[in-house]
């Protein structure tokens, strides 16, 4: 008897989803770090994971901008600080 496997791809927020990270901030997202303002700025900045455009909107997750609508020099500016955002 023989079996096959087969790959199924699986999107970026379904392997987020299934992660250990995922089920911890939404098991425990009440005691994630509140918002803070940076010194001098008096603008609170809240705790937040970069993700990519196939996740889901979540109040942890901030994603890009649609970049449909962006010149090739507006999307190089985006991916040039979502990059260093990464690191």
């Amino acid at each position: 008897m023989t079996s096959s496997w087969f790959l199924i791809p699986q999107s970026d927020d379904g392997t987020f989803s299934a992660s250990t990270l995922y089920h911890f901030l939404e098991d425990y997202e009440s005691t994630l770090p509140k918002p803070a303002s940076f010194e001098g700025s008096g603008t609170e900045i809240s705790f937040v994971i970069l993700g990519g455009e196939a996740y889901l909107l979540k109040t942890y997750i901030m994603k890009p901008f649609a970049r449909k609508d962006l010149s090739c020099e507006e999307r190089f500016q985006i991916e040039a600080v979502a990059s260093k955002a990464k690191r």
